[in-house]
């Protein structure tokens, strides 16, 4: 069972029980940039499940917090066990558990990180390009590995709609191709008989 670290007073003594989202949209992935201590990697927006919260509360608070979206919880992409964390990432896409006119607002960090933020500490929400995904250090390697697989899955299912409306395409010309011929015949047909 997952369960948060914040325990009030208390020593940690279990792994950070985290909810994060993979925000898709055309403008790419969303996610943390993070300059902490001299080292610069990403992470994907989410934070610890507090006591209170189921991990769905948790992700959507911690989005809201992150980046000032305003998403629903509503896939689970995967959960990941490592000697850092327990966590549940879920995926939010444009079109579906986000709405195109939420993404038109500010990304911006509306939560507590921006009060103890510094320059060697820093939490910047960063529209990572699809083609950069692969060039960047994110964290943990199993979500960056998860990502790069589900557009890569994307990407063919987009090349198949293509090829699709393609044919049809092709199929309507050879159709008015043949229609013509029919006429050119027939005329010709008429022509001839005189």
């Amino acid at each position: 069972m997952i369960r948060s670290s914040r325990n009030k007073g208390k020593e940690k003594t279990e792994k950070k029980a985290r909810a994060a989202v993979v925000i898709i949209s055309k403008k790419g992935i969303l996610l943390m940039h993070r300059i902490k201590n001299g080292r610069e990697y990403y992470v994907v927006p989410g934070g610890e499940i507090e006591d209170n919260e189921t991990p769905e509360e948790a992700a959507k608070r911690e989005i809201m917090e992150e980046t000032n979206l305003n998403i629903a919880i509503k896939r689970e992409l995967m959960r990941i066990s490592d000697s850092y964390h327990e966590g549940i990432y879920y995926i939010a896409e444009e079109g579906k558990e986000i709405s195109r006119e939420e993404l038109k607002k500010e990304i911006k960090i509306v939560g507590p990180e921006k009060n103890y933020m510094d320059k060697n500490n820093q939490f910047i929400p960063k529209w990572v390009s699809k083609m950069e995904i692969e060039k960047i250090t994110l964290y943990p390697e199993k979500i960056k590995n998860k990502i790069m697989l589900l557009l890569k899955t994307k990407n063919k299912s987009k090349h198949a709609e293509i090829t699709a409306k393609q044919i049809v395409v092709l199929l309507l010309i050879i159709a008015f191709f043949i229609a013509a011929l029919i006429i050119i015949k027939t005329r010709l047909s008429q022509i001839l008989s005189y």
